[in-house]
């Protein structure tokens, strides 16, 4: 991520200073900013806080004036240092049509500010969506296509930790080997009872190696690459995001949450943590019963170009702001996203982007 520099091994976290952590907030409502400002053909944004009898357009991070969750009445629209100091101004949605806003996201707001103080919205600009990477594609007729195979945790039922759902998905596999096997953690989850009670009569590492093991020795003398992807719900990672790879050895490839792949050209983006989920409980839109909801929540993803894009996030997720502007931001929309949800499975194609929720391969 970042420009296609993967995340390779853990970084020192619980160490980052609030003004680091605001600079990096600041920092992608700039990027973002200037790429609203090109496609709009404008110079300059306005500062949020000048009084007008014209419209303008301003940009901005959007928040909510307490601590509650967001709604029509509550929405803020935070500028950066470049645009606006840092200021802050109320904003009335009350003239829009349409709207899907959540905290976090950065969009330009084009209406009118009289007295300095309240931003009557006229129209938004919800972000922008990134052009593909350039890398020419090599699967052809001729190589035949690529099969991969896509399974997130949990992967064993709340009973126990024997991971039968796992072992039954690789016999399947082993018979019918893919080119490809992506399994998303949690491998062990914090949250199963027999952790949650400490009910254990094992090492945390001793049941997460015990899973491995099960990996490799099922798809043993097979033609699949395995790729691992931890989830910060795991025990056996640090628990926070973006996630530092596993340390896994033998022919198993570990990479981070989120992460970039490219497979033969095709580029695919794809993170454990379930942002759909995240978003929906804070996401606000009119009208309320608005069409294909899924899709409208993927999208904010595709048009902020982050894998997270919510800010603050939910209690239970540590977020590292300056690693996440680094490795949570998409440097060019990909060819497939894989976004693991406990919302309903699905696949779209959005934007270019073919999207793909694999749901959880156990469930209670």
């Amino acid at each position: 991520m970042g420009g296609d520099k993967p995340l390779t091994k853990t970084y020192k976290y619980m160490f980052e200073k609030v003004r680091d952590a605001a600079e990096a907030l600041d920092d992608s409502i700039d990027a973002l900013a200037e790429q609203i400002k090109d496609s709009l053909g404008i110079e300059e944004f306005s500062h949020l806080k000048v009084a007008s009898n014209e419209n303008i357009l301003v940009v901005g991070r959007i928040c909510c004036d307490s601590v509650g969750r967001l709604n029509a009445a509550s929405v803020l629209l935070e500028g950066s240092q470049e645009t606006s100091f840092g200021n802050t101004v109320p904003v009335d949605l009350s003239q829009l049509s349409e709207y899907s806003l959540f905290p976090g996201q950065i969009v330009g707001i084009r209406g009118l500010n009289t007295t300095g103080d309240k931003i009557i919205a006229k129209e938004l600009v919800p972000g922008k969506l990134l052009p593909p990477c350039t890398v020419p594609i090599t699967i052809t007729n001729d190589t035949g296509p690529i099969q991969v195979v896509v399974a997130s945790g949990p992967f064993t039922t709340t009973e126990n930790l024997l991971y039968e759902p796992l072992t039954d998905l690789l016999t399947d596999l082993h018979k019918d080997p893919p080119h490809l096997l992506i399994l998303f953690g949690p491998f062990l989850d914090a949250a199963h009872p027999l952790i949650v009670n400490n009910e254990l009569g094992e090492t945390h590492d001793a049941v997460f190696n015990r899973c491995i093991r099960i990996i490799t020795s099922t798809l043993e003398n097979s033609v699949t690459q395995v790729i691992l992807v931890p989830s910060n719900r795991d025990v056996c990672t640090p628990m926070v995001y973006p996630t530092p790879p596993y340390e896994v050895g033998g022919n198993i490839t570990c990479v981070s949450d989120p992460a970039l792949l490219d497979i033969e050209g095709v580029v695919v983006a794809l993170t454990a943590t379930d942002t759909l989920f995240h978003l929906g409980k804070e996401e606000i839109s009119f009208p309320p019963q608005g069409p294909d909801r899924l899709g409208r929540l993927t999208r904010h993803l595709l048009k902020q170009q982050n894998l997270y894009p919510l800010y603050p996030g939910p209690e239970g997720i540590c977020i590292d702001q300056e690693q996440a502007e680094i490795y949570a931001r998409l440097p060019y929309n990909p060819h497939l996203l894989i976004l693991p949800s406990d919302l309903r499975y699905f696949i779209r194609d959005l934007e270019n982007c073919v999207v793909l929720n694999p749901e959880r391969l156990a469930k209670g």
